[in-house]
């Protein structure tokens, strides 16, 4: 992946704060994958294209997904804008030629994680959550635990995120779901990503 090109691309496309949120994804992801084991320089560039996709407008979000026979549910369907995961990771496929499977996943499973997922995904999808831009009222503590614990955080990341969702009266994918319960199982078996 050409990051320089990658970053002038992310200048031009995105919004200012937009551009700083992947800088800091980008940044924190390094370093939880330098705290956690992961590899610091895959997770520097998953968290720097994990919103790569962010400018397009929904119906623009459908027809390449369409064009590109990307898989597309029913809660995608009602709510484009969780598409641009998937295609944030088809963009860095073929505009920036990245190859590192790894490296996709990460960025097509940082909106809700993925049960089984990789240490990896679960560093991206954390440090979308707790980089130093963000200012929602569960991140200073999600940020704390994170210092401890990669599952705890996450799992609390991911139960903030579905509160949120449940006060607004919208819908919750059910990979989100999915994805918590994983992460209790695993915490209550003591285990780790990997």
């Amino acid at each position: 992946m050409n990051e320089k090109a990658l970053l002038t691309y992310l200048r031009a496309k995105l919004s200012p704060s937009r551009y700083e949120h992947s800088l800091g994804v980008a940044q924190t992801a390094r370093e939880l994958a330098e705290r956690f084991g992961a590899d610091p320089q895959k997770a520097y560039a998953a968290g720097l294209a994990h919103d790569l996709s962010k400018w397009m407008e929904p119906d623009e979000m459908l027809k390449y997904a369409a064009a590109r026979a990307l898989p597309v549910d029913e809660y995608e369907r009602c709510d484009p804008k969780l598409l641009h995961a998937k295609i944030s990771a088809s963009l860095l496929k073929e505009e920036f030629g990245e190859s590192d499977e790894g490296v996709l996943n990460a960025v097509r499973r940082h909106i809700a994680g993925s049960p089984g997922m990789s240490l990896l995904d679960a560093v991206v999808c954390l440090a979308d959550w707790i980089e130093p831009g963000r200012r929602y009222a569960d991140v200073p503590k999600l940020r704390e635990t994170a210092k401890l614990s990669l599952e705890m955080a996450l799992r609390d990341a991911l139960a903030a995120t579905m509160r949120v969702l449940l006060e607004k009266k919208k819908a919750i994918h059910p990979q989100s779901l999915e994805s918590y319960n994983a992460i209790v199982w695993m915490i209550e078996r003591k285990e780790v990503f990997k």
